[in-house]
């Protein structure tokens, strides 16, 4: 049985991926000040062998400002790289003088900060090439994709369909367009299907398992 189609207005498309699940949105949301702050504990544990409250206090700041986490997965592998380095290089020397100018880093361990700051930036790489392979497994946990359809072909539109065609990790099915104006106003209107007219869509919606409807069209 076909869910019912939820209407969404589209008014422009951003840098965040559409129709990405939400299980993978979580993890990488939550992966860099998770990573940060486990590696953080492991070394204070592995060579204090206990935590202080300085090391507690440390990883709320880490986490605070690390928090939500970057969207990696479209990045190719050098950008993502250079992105985790400028990161990382970035939020340290934030660190550091925070610590140096409150007399904070006094407090710390110099062995723990150098050893910590280099299983960070190797664990940070690691875990986002180890989620980039399994993004797509987890895609496939949450089930089959989602059936949508775009009314409106203008270029919000193509660009939307561009974004959800490309991304390997969506769990969005674009199934087509419907329109009531000429498609040849468009440019790269012909790489997608149009499946009618607006007048077209509640029926096509009601017989085809169509999950969601993304509206394309200007105000008026």
């Amino acid at each position: 049985m076909a869910q019912r189609a939820t209407p969404l207005t589209f008014r422009g498309v951003s840098r965040l991926s559409v129709g990405r699940g939400q299980l993978l949105n979580l993890i990488e949301v939550l992966l860099d000040p998770v990573v940060l702050v486990a590696t953080q504990w492991a070394v204070a544990l592995s060579l204090e062998h206990h935590l202080g409250p300085r090391d507690v206090i440390l990883s709320l700041i880490v986490f605070s400002l690390t928090f939500p986490g970057s969207a990696r997965l479209d990045m190719k592998p050098w950008s993502a790289v250079r992105h985790i380095l400028g990161g990382w290089v970035a939020l340290s020397a934030l660190l550091l003088i925070f610590g140096y100018a409150s007399r904070y880093l006094n407090e710390f361990n110099l062995d723990v900060i150098i050893h910590w700051w280099w299983i960070a930036l190797v664990s940070l790489l690691a875990a986002h090439f180890l989620l980039k392979w399994a993004a797509p497994f987890i895609r496939e946990l949450q089930g089959p994709p989602r059936r949508v359809v775009i009314a409106g072909m203008n270029d919000q539109g193509i660009e939307l369909a561009r974004r959800v065609s490309q991304d390997l990790y969506t769990d969005v099915q674009l199934v087509g367009f419907f329109d009531d104006r000429v498609r040849t106003r468009v440019e790269d209107a012909n790489a997608f299907p149009v499946l009618g007219k607006f007048a077209d869509m509640p029926d096509y919606v009601k017989k085809n398992r169509i999950d969601v409807i993304y509206l394309s069209l200007p105000m008026a």
